[in-house]
């Protein structure tokens, strides 16, 4: 028993060997493929445009195991595939079809194909590129009656002529690619004239400077074929573009009264429709003259049908109308095809069937008036007072802007300007006439939008005594301000008991913008000039301290006194000509008192300021009060003694 099993692994070991040396093992990237296309046949006929073909395919497979066959045609759509034979199957691979076989033998495939027909000026044919065969061949039936081979197909194809067809026989052999061509035009070629129709829709937009034309020219031709078309313009109008999808190339050559424009299209136009959009222009006279709507004429069009639609985006004056070839018609009944290019309201449309057309009107230009080309719709200042006296501004003010280049600035005698910034960005400021300060504009993105222009500057002035008086004022603009809203921050130990001025307090206005940055405190600014103000505050805060309790110490003086210089010198060192400002954030410290005002035009802000310190004015009124009562005390004393009986 062992000796068969021995027998039969040994005549196994021999098969596989032989086996291998017939067939070797296929290594990574070994090209050896155990299948062949032996046979391919082409059968089709062409229809209109299309060619649609039947391949029939033989497949012989070498040996067992998977093998995959990729049906290759290029240029060709797959519209069906049917297998014939034992464990073939149709598979995706790569994008493309493949047939699977698992079994050495014979496989059939059957194959419909379909293709467009390529065509240019002389002849048509089929291009595809196919699989690879032993042997391959074509026969194709042409449905004309006068097909022509190209030369070099005349050796190889052979014609078989019937009544209405014509059957092209070729033998493929090992070929990669069908490439077949003929020609189905007569001897003698006939020309046919074309005749085509035209529609024309015009908008004349009138502007303050030139009349702007846009037309819409529908050709719809019904015999022949179009390589270009030509139109008649008026002598004096510019032509900008011509537009279509299949526009080539246009030109224009003058004649006497008009200029003729001939569009060359890609390819010839076949019978059917197609619209080219025409664009031109024409400049208006500074004075009252005559313009005359231009005229777009097709050239040999069988007939002409047109609407011509007048839009005014201007503050001319349409006069003394002549008209001639035209009918008035509603402008409501413009198309909105048409009506959709305009971009200034339509007052004038009109209905023709002849061209040229008379359309002159009498142009009048009335005076114009002045009004504002910006605005600043709101303005939001913002003053924090320090203990020393100083005090620190920003103001915001929201622009609309149409064509105003800069903005002229007027800031309170005294003033230095620290930062200034115009929709987010820094700028620099330039020193205008008569002391104002020039800040650039930007211009705003819609006639609906405002940008912020945010100033901030600072004012030395003494320091605040125990009663006293304050004037501020606020920045001179050159454009009117519609609502403006002020904040006052005194410090905490200063109490305002009387403000004056031309602003209302507690104004109550409704809409304005969140502050942009925050009222942080001192983040923003220079690290010396944060220090210098720091320590001047603790300085008067002790001064304060020492003068409630009836002492004027004279460290606390000397304190004070180095603060203000430091202050002033820091001040004069973080300052650089040329250099571009950044944001300056506001510190919320102190009492809040806050004023508002309507409308402002170029005049001061004015806020006039009486105060005192919060300790020391209660027991001043205090004391006063006593004393008054203590005098009255004495009065009543003294009359008493007086009424006494003696």
């Amino acid at each position: 028993m062992n000796r068969v099993r021995v027998m039969l692994r040994q005549i196994s070991a021999i098969g596989s060997l032989l086996l291998l040396i017939s067939f070797p093992a296929r290594a990574d990237g070994d090209p050896t493929e155990y299948w062949t296309l032996q046979e391919a046949s082409y059968t089709g006929e062409v229809s209109g445009d299309v060619a649609h073909l039947t391949v029939e395919l033989k497949i012989k497979t070498l040996r067992d195991g998977l093998q995959e066959i990729p049906l290759e045609f290029r240029n060709a759509t797959i519209t069906d595939v049917k297998l014939s034979g034992s464990g073939a199957t149709l598979i995706v691979r790569n994008d493309q079809y493949a047939v699977a076989v698992e079994k050495k033998g014979t496989t059939r495939v059957t194959v419909k194909l379909s293709t467009l027909l390529s065509r240019n000026q002389e002849s048509e044919g089929i291009s595809i590129g196919i699989p690879q065969a032993v042997f391959s061949r074509l026969t194709l039936t042409v449905p004309r009656a006068d097909v022509e081979l190209a030369p070099e197909h005349a050796l190889t194809v052979a014609k078989e002529v019937q009544k209405n067809a014509v059957i092209l026989k070729a033998s493929l052999g090992i070929a990669r690619e069908i490439g077949l061509r003929w020609t189905t035009r007569p001897a003698t070629h006939e020309t046919v004239e074309p005749v085509y129709t035209a529609d024309m829709q015009v908008l004349a937009t009138l502007q303050e400077e030139f009349l702007h034309t846009v037309g819409l020219l529908r050709l719809h031709l019904i015999q022949g074929e179009m390589k270009e078309v030509a139109f008649d313009l008026p002598a004096g109008v510019t032509l900008l573009s011509v537009r279509g999808g299949s526009v080539q190339e246009w030109r224009a050559s003058p004649q006497r009264e008009f200029q003729r424009v001939t569009v060359a299209f890609t390819q010839p136009i076949k019978v059917g429709a197609t619209q080219l959009v025409i664009e031109a222009e024409e400049a208006i006279a500074e004075q009252d003259a005559p313009i005359r709507l231009a005229s777009i004429v097709p050239v040999g069009a069988k007939r002409l049908t047109g609407m011509l639609a007048l839009a005014n985006g201007s503050s001319l004056e349409l006069r003394d109308p002549k008209l001639e070839g035209l009918r008035r018609m509603d402008v409501r009944e413009v198309p909105a095809e048409l009506a959709g290019l305009a971009t200034s309201p339509i007052v004038e449309a009109f209905r023709y069937e002849q061209a040229p057309y008379l359309s002159a009107f009498t142009l009048h230009r009335p005076q114009e008036l002045a009004v504002l080309v910006a605005i600043a719709e709101n303005g939001d200042l913002a003053t924090v007072v320090t203990p020393n006296g100083e005090s620190i501004t920003r103001a915001i003010y929201q622009i609309r802007n149409n064509k105003k280049g800069a903005l002229g600035l007027t800031l309170p005698a005294g003033a230095t300007l620290w930062s200034v910034l115009v929709d987010g960005r820094a700028v620099k400021p330039a020193a205008g006439p008569n002391g104002q300060i020039q800040v650039p504009l930007a211009v705003a993105r819609g006639p609906e939008s405002t940008f912020p222009v945010e100033i901030v500057y600072v004012e030395k002035q003494s320091a605040l005594e125990w009663i006293g008086r304050r004037e501020l004022r606020g920045p001179v603009l050159d454009l009117p301000v519609t609502v403006t809203s002020w904040n006052l921050f005194l410090p905490e130990e200063v109490r305002g008991f009387w403000f004056g001025g031309n602003l209302q307090r507690h104004l109550k206005i409704a809409g304005f913008l969140p502050d942009p940055q925050g009222m942080e405190l001192f983040r923003a600014l220079p690290q010396p000039l944060r220090q210098a103000v720091g320590a001047g505050r603790m300085a008067m805060q002790k001064s304060a301290a020492a003068d409630a309790d009836g002492v004027m110490a004279e460290e606390s003086s000397n304190a004070y006194q180095d603060s203000r210089e430091n202050f002033q010198q820091a001040m004069a060192k973080v300052q650089q000509t040329g250099v571009l400002p950044f944001r300056i954030s506001l510190p919320q410290s102190g009492r809040l008192y806050r004023f508002g005002r309507l409308l402002t035009t170029q005049e001061a802000l004015i806020l006039d300021v009486r105060y005192s310190r919060v300790p020391s004015f209660p027991f001043a009124a205090g004391g006063i009060g006593l004393i008054g009562l203590a005098g009255l005390k004495r009065v009543f004393r003294r009359l008493l003694r007086r009424r006494k009986p003696v």
